[in-house]
């Protein structure tokens, strides 16, 4: 029996939402949950991860960049079937268990950074929400996020 919801582990609920505009999926953390964490919503299995690309790599989706463009190395060949896909804060764990799953499948990601924080962790989820520590990618990860073809955003905290 599966413990998670149909919405969370299938993506045929929400086609009818993703033919209405350009739908945007919206990460935060990517692989096991470390002990002490509040927030267990912001955290997506590894696997799921790899299965949600997988369904919509075979339902001809392609990457996008949130302003409805497309990616560089993306040959759209169906406009309707753009997707973009972000990730918020810069989390390692988004590197460690996310950029082979998105390679994989073709798809292209944003990575929306906390410039000030860059290496060191979510300091503002650990002092608002007593939120337990996790590492934010440092310069040469975020190098490393950019050379497999990636976008990342840079906002100040």
């Amino acid at each position: 029996m599966n413990p998670l919801p149909r919405f969370y582990t299938s993506l045929d609920d929400f086609q009818p939402v993703f033919e209405t505009g350009r739908p945007i999926l919206t990460y935060h953390k990517l692989g096991p949950r470390p002990p002490g964490v509040r927030m267990k919503g912001l955290y997506v299995d590894q696997h799921l991860f790899r299965r949600q690309l997988s369904e919509l790599r075979a339902d001809n989706w392609e990457s996008a960049l949130p302003d409805g463009s497309s990616f560089p190395q993306s040959v759209a060949t169906r406009p309707d079937r753009r997707i973009a896909i972000t990730f918020d804060d810069g989390f390692e764990n988004v590197l460690l268990h996310g950029l082979a799953p998105l390679t994989q499948h073709g798809f292209q990601a944003i990575q929306f950074l906390v410039a000030d924080l860059v290496g060191r962790t979510n300091v503002w989820e650990q002092e608002l929400l007593r939120e337990a520590p996790e590492r934010l990618m440092d310069a040469s990860q975020v190098r490393e996020w950019l050379a497999a073809g990636h976008g990342r955003r840079r906002y100040r905290w």
